[in-house]
């Protein structure tokens, strides 16, 4: 390599650095015959961490081109192309790659990458199915596949499974209380499953102090099992052992207060979250104040309410403001919300259906045979 090459090759590691993927690959393509693995690496491990699945693309086509029979290169470079695909999300292309290198060049590092990209990407089942691959190429997981393995149980609410892997976990000596980012997976998993005496149980066995994330995964636990007094119940320990909540500790409890209805409790702790914790709400904390406000019959503050929310509204907020205009029968703020939800996305037959119940409800048959008129021209699904 010369002294040119060498000093681009250093440029690009730089820029990868900066986060500056562009110029770095711009680069690579006009700059340098033969990169060493050192800069393979530096640019996919920028893939990674910027999730760009075309740069990834690119890095991979110029191996292609260029590299293409240095097959030692390529086994070094390999398990880094498999972990930016996997979170990328091109997982079948992570999958065709792994299965492509020897099996002593894969790792538990590159199956655990791409088991928990099945996982970010909503995939449990194939998660759950990587792991059994991962198994049969001899690989033990270690901690951080057993999160992901965790999460990916609690995706598709598999109880049996989520529990033999616990056991699993226990008997291989990876599972330890002290670990809060295993432990926390292993939490949520049961809580999403329905397992509340085993998420207890989990809970009140981790040893050194419960993160704010552990008492989320809990209060989560009871509130989407219904268990609503309990889950403010821990809130409120939460408090009293002085672990500071977080926007998800206080979704947690809102979701609690919009399935019991409690719009003053709600209105509390949004207050709280913003004065006393600074915490900034986000749209799904909005959408629990205004369908609490709209199922209250405060169908006017629930609009008001719209023009705080910190990003495009999108119809599903208008399809609440429905609900409640149906629900209360209000004509002229239900055609408001009608028109504001067709303008977003005039496909959805939500919007058409709240209309057309809530002139039928007014008496005025004609009005809600016009929506229904509208709805066959827009061609939304029946």
């Amino acid at each position: 390599m010369t002294l040119q090459e060498e000093d681009h090759e250093n440029t690009i590691q730089t820029l990868c650095r900066e986060r500056k993927l562009n110029r770095a690959v711009e680069v690579l393509f006009h700059s340098i015959p033969s990169p060493s693995h050192h800069t393979y690496i530096s640019l996919l491990r920028a893939c990674t961490n910027l999730k760009s699945l075309s740069h990834t693309h690119h890095v991979h086509a110029y191996y292609h081109l260029y590299s293409c029979n240095n097959r030692a290169l390529y086994l070094l470079i390999g398990s880094y192309l498999i972990v930016a695909l996997a979170k990328c999300g091109a997982l079948s292309d992570a999958f065709h790659i792994s299965h492509g290198l020897p099996s002593f060049h894969r790792s538990v590092f590159s199956w655990t990458s791409i088991i928990s990209a099945c996982v970010d990407h909503g995939h449990g089942h194939e998660a759950l199915r990587m792991y059994g691959f991962m198994l049969e190429d001899g690989f033990q997981p270690n901690g951080f596949t057993y999160a992901s393995l965790f999460k990916a149980c609690g995706m598709i609410g598999d109880l049996s499974q989520g529990m033999r892997l616990h056991a699993d976990a226990h008997v291989e000596g990876i599972l330890s209380y002290e670990d809060l980012f295993v432990c926390n997976s292993l939490l949520s998993m049961y809580g999403k499953c329905g397992g509340l005496a085993d998420a207890w149980t989990v809970f009140n066995r981790i040893i050194v102090g419960r993160d704010c994330i552990a008492w989320n995964a809990i209060i989560a636990a009871y509130a989407q099992n219904g268990d609503d007094q309990m889950a403010l119940h821990l809130f409120k320990q939460m408090e009293k052992d002085a672990v500071k909540p977080d926007g998800v500790t206080y979704l947690n409890v809102l979701l609690v207060c919009s399935y019991t209805g409690s719009l003053e409790d709600a209105h509390g702790y949004f207050d709280s979250m913003v004065r006393d914790h600074a915490i900034e709400p986000n749209p799904r904390h909005y959408a629990c104040m205004i369908d609490l406000l709209g199922r209250a019959g405060l169908v006017n503050k629930a609009i008001a309410m719209l023009d705080n929310v910190p990003s495009r509204l999108n119809s599903s907020f208008w399809h609440t403001i429905l609900g409640a205009c149906q629900k209360w029968v209000n004509v002229r703020l239900g055609k408001f919300a009608f028109e504001k939800a067709i303008q977003l996305d005039n496909t959805n037959m939500t919007a058409y259906i709240c209309m057309a119940n809530i002139y039928k409800a007014s008496g005025m048959h004609e009005c809600a045979k016009s929506i229904e008129i509208m709805r066959l021209n827009n061609i939304a699904p029946k």
